[in-house]
């Protein structure tokens, strides 16, 4: 699996371990009371929820042309997920990202 998502990552040019590296980041920029935390939006209202089923539309090529998935499967996993919009029982987490923030040093 770790193959296949670093495999993703390149296709797509993201860093997806950006969020470790952060902190550092925001250190060596001199940045001040550098403080990270782990968030997980949840996800409430159909407009919320949408972005599930966009957010497949939107990476749906890259995922076909990186022999990820199949245009079928996308289909399915989008009709699924408009599913899951219109039902108001699914209380959906979204991914967990980290937030960092820090104060720029006083001149």
């Amino acid at each position: 699996m770790e193959a296949s998502y670093l495999l993703s990552a390149e296709n797509f040019n993201t860093d997806f371990t950006i969020g470790k590296k952060l902190f550092n980041i925001f250190k060596q920029q001199g940045l001040i009371e550098v403080s990270p935390r782990i968030v997980q939006p949840i996800l409430l209202t159909e407009e919320e929820k949408n972005q599930l089923w966009l957010g497949a539309e939107e990476i749906a090529s890259g995922l076909i042309n990186a022999g990820f998935m199949t245009q079928e499967e996308i289909t399915k996993l989008v009709n699924e997920l408009k599913d899951y919009v219109k039902n108001d029982d699914y209380l959906i987490g979204y991914c967990q990202y980290i937030q960092i923030m820090g104060k720029l040093t006083k001149g």
